[in-house]
């Protein structure tokens, strides 16, 4: 089974607020291919914040691949695994996840952690322009987790 995953997590008003304008502009870019591919896209909202923010609502409106999850946990790599019908433990060397998010240093690093820990074998990429990491830099924490590389 070959699959393309894009995961974008926690990008929800309250959040977004303190996102540079090229994370938006590369989070659209980055929809945008994968809804021309006919590609999965996953939206992990995190709970007690408001809905997916509306300029990505709008653009996802129409697309029947966009799947919205709600988690309680910054690490939502279980509730991502169900969506894909992925089994944890299970090796998957033909899957690609490419992950964008809020914030990289807590939420993003938490799910990818998780999702790397659960599946072997599959390529997940952290796309640092689709990244917030305002409060630290340690973009190497992403670095020493198996199966995981950063992109620009």
């Amino acid at each position: 089974m070959e699959k393309n995953f894009l995961v974008l997590i926690h990008l929800q008003p309250g959040m977004v607020e303190r996102a540079p304008l090229a994370l938006i502009d590369r989070v659209t870019e980055l929809v945008r291919e994968y809804m021309l591919l006919a590609q999965p896209i996953l939206i992990l909202e995190l709970e007690g914040y408001e809905a997916t923010c509306g300029w990505l609502k709008a653009i996802l409106a129409d697309y029947v691949k966009a799947t919205y999850l709600l988690s309680e946990l910054t690490d939502g790599s279980s509730d991502l695994l169900q969506a894909m019908n992925l089994d944890a433990d299970a090796a998957y060397a033909s899957i690609k996840i490419e992950v964008g998010g809020l914030y990289s240093y807590a939420c993003v690093y938490d799910t990818v952690a998780g999702l790397a820990s659960k599946i072997k074998g599959s390529e997940i990429a952290v796309v640092k322009s689709a990244c917030d990491n305002y409060m630290a830099d340690d973009w190497g924490a992403f670095e020493r987790l198996l199966g995981v590389s950063l992109v620009a």
